[in-house]
């Protein structure tokens, strides 16, 4: 699943809401946010009847940024992994996390917002390289977000 979670105030409630019930419906293994707030995180993880795990962003550092992205797993995360992007004037990030998934395999989940309201395509075209470059790494990667292309 994966979702944009925030954009202004519009209605928070109800989309949390609305969200909360689509976790529990559709109880997928893996959900990439983007623009999650502290607010947000607090709802999901509640509404989400504690099937998923940890989130990948504390609530310390969540409590410390506008919004951030965020990845919760049903299956055993052996590490989380994130890596602000070198040419970002909005605190982009891209987001990771190493899933075990039995039989010694591990595969890597990935999520980010690429930089907006960019005059060019300069900035989200060289973060998504940046991303391509850090998880090129790995062996099975899912690699799922706001990429702002048009």
């Amino acid at each position: 699943m994966s979702y944009n979670v925030w954009f202004g105030d519009v209605k928070m409630e109800e989309r949390m809401e609305a969200i909360g019930h689509l976790v529990k419906q559709y109880s997928p293994d893996i959900i990439f946010f983007r623009r999650s707030l502290q607010i947000s995180m607090n709802f999901l993880r509640v509404q989400g009847g504690g099937v998923l795990n940890e989130p990948s962003v504390l609530l310390t550092d969540a409590k410390t940024r506008i919004y951030f992205c965020m990845l919760l797993s049903k299956l055993r995360v052996k590490n989380f992994m994130s890596k602000p992007f070198v040419k970002s004037s909005m605190g982009r990030e891209l987001c990771a996390a190493e899933i075990d998934v039995g039989s010694n395999k591990t595969l890597v989940i990935a999520t980010s917002h690429l930089e907006s309201l960019s005059p060019n395509s300069e900035k989200w075209v060289s973060q998504a390289e940046e991303a391509l470059r850090f998880l090129e790494q790995f062996s099975n990667v899912i690699f799922g977000g706001d990429m702002n292309w048009d």
